[in-house]
């Protein structure tokens, strides 16, 4: 094993919240290793829990006070819940944060929230196209236009190294660079191949589909006990120093979890600590 003292973990880092809890680790625990180019992802609504405004605005008020100067978005899962979502947002709100985010995978397809998931490529483009216009219009109606948030989106990447499931004659050839022009920002969750083992494959193809039409996008780590896709602080930073390699991805969602906080801590302080591991 091989240590060295030189500053490493420069690639940007997403940090998802989804509770109080997260919250706290954030303001009390984590603080120290937040630099000033990560972003904070604030979630609320999904097929196990309903849309909350309050808490939204809440969580985002104390990050907002922690960290004045990172990136924050909201994200949510579901057509219904996006839509609630910019039919609420006031310019006062707006101004707090940089966007919001659609959560768009298979398996939220729960009844009024998510009809909406295909697995034909066009399909999706056509979604988040006609989305995007809606968060657009209504911020204008707000005067929130002004502040140009971001529509960013975070769908599945099995599409990636599961061809065989997606890219048939009648879903299309999925291709993250095309749908990519229809939204900001992508963050693409490619956690099931850290996983498997072929996330550097995986991520060399992503990196060739953005490269075609000059967009980068994010991808997903997870480091959540609970996940099933949760892969070893190890792992995680070799996925990280995999990341690296590629220009077109441009900074990496570490999925975690409050009931195993610890893990986060490790990989923060192996990442973004003084002394760096290399694996």
């Amino acid at each position: 094993m091989l240590f060295c003292f030189e500053l490493w973990g420069n690639t940007n880092l997403t940090f998802p919240i989804f509770n109080e809890k997260g919250v706290k680790k954030f303001k009390e625990v984590f603080h120290n290793y937040v630099e000033r180019n990560d972003t904070f992802l604030i979630i609320s609504g999904n097929s196990d829990n309903p849309l909350s405004f309050e808490n939204l605005t809440k969580w985002s008020s104390d990050i907002r006070m922690q960290f004045p100067d990172n990136q924050i978005f909201w994200g949510t899962a579901g057509l219904k819940h996006f839509n609630e979502l910019t039919q609420s947002m006031t310019y006062e709100i707006a101004v707090s944060i940089s966007g919001l985010t659609y959560i768009y995978e298979p398996g939220n397809e729960f009844l009024d929230s998510t009809p909406e998931f295909r697995q034909t490529h066009d399909v999706n483009i056509v979604n988040w196209t006609e989305l995007n216009a809606f968060l657009n219009f209504n911020n204008a109606r707000s005067q929130a236009a002004q502040l140009n948030l971001e529509f960013s989106v975070k769908p599945t990447g099995r599409p990636l190294c599961q061809s065989y499931l997606w890219n048939t004659e009648h879903n299309g050839e999925w291709n993250f660079g095309r749908l990519s022009m229809a939204a900001d920002q992508l963050w693409i969750q490619t956690q099931t191949f850290v996983k498997r083992g072929d996330f550097y494959r995986c991520i060399e193809r992503l990196n060739s589909q953005l490269g075609h039409f000059n967009k980068k996008a994010k991808v997903q780590i997870s480091i959540n006990s609970n996940d099933t896709n949760s892969v070893s602080v190890n792992q995680a930073l070799r996925a990280i120093r995999q990341i690296e390699d590629f220009e077109n991805i441009n900074g990496a969602m570490i999925w975690w979890g409050t009931d195993s906080p610890e893990k986060m801590l490790e990989f923060l302080s192996k990442y973004r600590g003084l002394e760096k591991q290399l694996i």
